[in-house]
């Protein structure tokens, strides 16, 4: 008759290969992060184009500056285009915690007046964007929260001046 491993041994066998399991993620998720970063930089750039055009000079993404979240201690991305050193337009970076099945980020581009240019979802749970024919149908509670996010947060920043 065989004897079966004791329970001691069968813990170590499970420990190690958690262990493995967890050594392989970190160095994984450790190699992709530059890529990841380059990605959401390039989403960014891609939508700053589409919201803002390409009648600034500078480049928004490597100026961006964190501003006040009006009804959190979360930080906003605010990303000016600058024409001449001046601010034409900007985007600010919002986001959304009732999107069903989690965190919606979307890109909402202003002129300097404050009117809003459009916006662009950059990221949503994959629950919320539901295939119907040729169109998706999002959560408008969640794009409307974080575009008033965003303008509440213009207006938080405009109070004390824009430059």
């Amino acid at each position: 008759m065989k004897k079966t491993p004791s329970l001691f041994y069968q813990s170590l066998v499970v420990a190690l290969i958690a262990a493995v399991s967890a050594l392989l993620i970190s160095v994984t998720h450790d190699l992709t992060d530059e890529a990841r970063r380059q990605s959401t930089y390039s989403e960014e750039q891609k939508a700053l184009k589409e919201l803002l055009g390409t009648n600034f000079d500078n480049n928004p993404c490597a100026e961006k500056i964190l501003i006040s979240s009006p009804d959190s201690e979360e930080k906003l991305e605010f990303y000016p285009a600058r024409r001449a050193k001046t601010i034409k337009s900007f985007a600010i970076k919002s986001y959304s915690d009732f999107a069903p099945g989690g965190r919606m980020e979307i890109m909402v581009g202003f002129n300097i007046d404050g009117s809003i240019i459009g916006s662009k979802i950059l990221s949503a749970p994959h629950n919320i964007i539901k295939p119907a024919g040729n169109k998706a149908s999002i959560s408008s509670l969640a794009v409307n929260d974080a575009v008033n996010r965003a303008v509440g947060a213009y207006k938080k920043l405009n109070s004390g001046g824009l430059q």
